[in-house]
């Protein structure tokens, strides 16, 4: 009698044979797919590296740099800030680094490519937007296509006439440039007159580390006010105020008022010094009636209203500027 069946056991081994054979096979795939795991990795993982370092260095939407038709000052503003804008004088548009960007302007719908734009506003309100696509030059430009484009926007206003000189707007809570240097928020009125004699006289006192970097947008010297109070929700029909904010306000503006004097010995000036505010601000008025009326006045905290200085037309204000008479508010 036979212990096992001969057929039985052959297909025993070849059934066991197979099993390691089936083995050794996953191993080598798994072996295989080792290897061209680790050979994906030396490729891709420097890749990732290499795009994730190019992605970082996409730029940041660049500032808009306007030329002011009137006069030709170049300002450097954020996207979204407003400009006032006269019929009859466009400004001049170009942006930050404009060799490292490719610009597509649009404004009501028309496009124009370029580094620069004339940009000639017509209705009550307009904007321009500015679509940026970064210019690459080295290794990165393989991974452009992870830099987005950029988008930049300007606004602009019209201001409605009051008289020949004579301007008023409502420009919301966010504001709007009427001059270079000169920002205005609110309900404003003004003489277009006070604005470039406001630049002209500040620039005469204002030393080089008083002014803006060329690299950020400018922070406005003056904001136009409704009185001297520092209000800006009631315009004036009775010149033009102006607030003015300086860490030495006391001696700026008496300087600067000083050298309005001079450039408008017509027109009637006055100021005050608002001491009592934090931060310290003083409002100058001037007003193109031919009066030739100065004066001017110290608000200290505590006081209810200010008191009269007197000396400051010459330029320099001594410790004896303050007059012994009554307190008195500054009266329009």
């Amino acid at each position: 009698m036979e212990l096992y069946d001969e057929e039985e056991l052959q297909a025993s081994i070849e059934a066991g044979e197979r099993r390691l054979a089936a083995a050794r096979q996953r191993k080598r795939r798994i072996a295989r797919l080792r290897v061209g795991a680790f050979a994906a990795a030396l490729v891709v993982i420097p890749f990732c590296i290499a795009a994730g370092i190019a992605a970082g260095r996409a730029p940041e939407a660049p500032l808009l740099v306007v030329t002011w038709p009137k006069p030709k000052v170049q300002q450097r503003v954020a996207s979204g800030e407003t400009l006032l804008f006269r019929p009859g004088q466009p400004f001049q548009l170009t942006v930050e680094n404009a060799d490292r960007w490719d610009i597509i302007w649009n404004s009501g719908g028309i496009e124009n490519e370029g580094p620069e734009f004339s940009w000639s506003p017509t209705g009550q309100s307009e904007s321009v937007t500015a679509k940026c696509r970064p210019v690459v030059g080295d290794w990165t430009s393989l991974f452009a296509f992870l830099w987005p484009t950029r988008e930049v926007k300007l606004n602009a206003l019209l201001a409605s006439r009051t008289n020949d000189y004579g301007r008023r707007i409502e420009t919301g809570g966010q504001g709007v440039w009427v001059h270079p240097q000169v920002f205005a928020v609110g309900k404003i009125a003004w003489d277009e007159r006070a604005l470039p004699r406001l630049v002209e006289a500040s620039s005469a006192v204002a030393p080089e580390s008083d002014l803006p970097s060329s690299t950020t947008p400018r922070k406005p010297i003056w904001r136009l006010v409704s009185d001297f109070e520092g209000d800006s929700d009631a315009p004036s029909s009775n010149g033009t105020f102006a607030s003015l904010q300086n860490e030495n306000i006391e001696t700026k503006l008496p300087q600067i008022a000083a050298k309005l004097v001079k450039i408008l010995p017509d027109a009637s000036i006055k100021f005050i010094l608002r001491l009592d505010k934090d931060p310290k601000e003083g409002i100058l008025r001037l007003d193109f009636d031919g009066k030739r009326e100065r004066k001017a006045w110290k608000k200290e905290r505590g006081q209810s209203a200010g008191a009269p200085l007197t000396g400051w037309e010459s330029g320099e204000l001594g410790a004896d500027s303050l007059t012994d008479l009554p307190p008195s508010l500054p009266q329009n």
